[in-house]
């Protein structure tokens, strides 16, 4: 089977375009008018306060120090998140203007969602994820705060949708374009590295020419990806060593014991969630068999290592 068959097989017809391009409009209309109720309740002093993480980042920005401003971390997240609200506050921009970013973001991630289903056949996958991500609570409520969240789903969508454009047009600049949109999402959460990493074996499985090799248009996807992850993880075991982060201290048996602490703090027991595992396991496998379901594997799998990331 050729290239160009392969393509055509999972173009969308015009009916399938024109109804996931209503839909998806509709979603996004519905997403913005959420946002635009739930303002009024973020007017506090709880989102000013969410600014507070970036104020050193702005303050290195201010003062000409570049290291400190692109590669300081707020907390827990990685410096991306602050370059960005750091840089609008150095700019002397206010809090309308960082919520307005944040909105973009939270309607963008949706909005390429969207587009990409009017053009595979794949389109009832990808609308349900853009319901999801335009009208979900903690998106059209939560993701409304200067957090990292809204810039982690737009970063995800953007990689995950170039990356399976890939399948298609696997060119060097695609390559390119995908992997630099991928190494972004690692440098704003953590957890992104759990749905970059999904993405990696994605293309591993692929097939040669998607793995990396030298002088392969691939390495442009996987170099990027690599050397941002080993940044994220450098930063990240380092931090570790600092019992407050994740709380060390209050766990006597060692990593298992860690591990099943927060877990179950954040989640309850985790036998509990043993059936969720199993079927959300079982979907992953059977999405990953038939190539017409190649974007249902890839966003299965993504959200799969997120929750087990966390």
């Amino acid at each position: 089977e050729s290239g160009s068959e392969t393509s055509a097989r999972h173009q969308s017809t015009p009916m399938h375009r024109t109804w996931a391009t209503l839909l998806s409009g509709m979603l996004l209309v519905l997403g913005a008018w959420f946002r635009i109720d739930q303002l009024p309740f973020h007017q506090n002093l709880w989102a000013i306060d969410w600014l507070g993480y970036y104020e050193e980042q702005a303050r290195d920005l201010h003062n000409f120090n570049l290291l400190g401003y692109l590669f300081r971390w707020e907390g827990l997240h990685p410096p991306l998140s602050g370059i960005l609200h750091g840089g609008m506050s150095a700019l002397g921009l206010g809090l309308p203007m960082h919520w307005a970013a944040t909105v973009a973001a939270g309607l963008i991630a949706p909005l390429l969602l969207g587009l990409w289903a009017t053009h595979t056949r794949s389109g009832l996958t990808l609308l349900l994820c853009c319901l999801w991500v335009a009208l979900s609570p903690l998106q059209a409520n939560y993701g409304l705060n200067t957090t990292p969240y809204p810039w982690l789903l737009l970063l995800v969508a953007a990689s995950s949708v170039t990356t399976l454009g890939l399948h298609h047009s696997s060119t060097a600049r695609n390559f390119l374009v995908a992997g630099l949109l991928a190494a972004a999402a690692i440098q704003v959460h953590v957890l992104a590295l759990a749905a970059i990493a999904a993405q990696g074996l994605f293309l591993l499985t692929r097939g040669p020419s998607f793995r990396p090799a030298r002088g392969r248009p691939a390495m442009r996807w996987w170099a990027p990806v690599l050397v941002s992850g080993a940044l994220l993880c450098w930063n990240a075991i380092s931090m570790t060593r600092d019992p407050w982060t994740f709380h060390v201290a209050e766990a006597e048996g060692g990593w298992l014991e860690q591990v099943l602490l927060a877990l179950s703090s954040r989640f309850g027991e985790p036998r509990d969630k043993l059936l969720l595992v199993v079927i959300t396991s079982v979907g992953l496998l059977l999405s990953l068999r038939p190539r017409a379901r190649l974007t249902a594997g890839l966003l299965i799998f993504e959200a799969a290592a997120c929750l087990a990331a966390l």
